[in-house]
């Protein structure tokens, strides 16, 4: 796929420029909550691609762990979640999206109501 420049005419074919439709429409981060075996299948691709590609770019490499990490939170898997996360924070210590997004799944998200929010818990991360 060809790369989309915020002043191209957006893909999805309404005429309009890119940063003027859908650059920021959040189809993809919300894709999970409609159909939550995206998450699973997420959790693969993520696996998959850093075990194929790990010289890559570090800022992708963390992006696809922090996916990771998200989607098994999402799935009601804390305690691998945290696992994953606290590895991120391992391997990109001077990283503060690592933190973020780990602080991020206690304070906003909450996959079902067995997994309570915890704002003292993200705050301390």
């Amino acid at each position: 796929m060809a790369w989309i420049g915020r002043n191209d005419p957006c893909p999805c074919g309404s005429g309009k420029k890119y940063k003027k439709c859908c650059l920021n429409t959040p189809a993809l981060s919300n894709a999970g909550r409609d159909d939550r075996s995206f998450y699973a299948k997420r959790i693969q691709y993520c696996r998959e691609f850093y075990t194929l590609f790990p010289a890559i770019d570090p800022s992708i490499l963390l992006n696809m762990k922090r996916a990771e990490a998200e989607s098994l939170f999402a799935l009601g898997q804390v305690e691998d979640s945290e696992q994953t996360f606290a590895a991120l924070t391992e391997e990109f210590p001077d990283s503060a999206w690592a933190y973020i997004g780990w602080g991020d799944m206690h304070c906003l998200f909450r996959p079902d109501e067995r997994v309570p929010l915890d704002f003292d818990k993200g705050e301390s991360i």
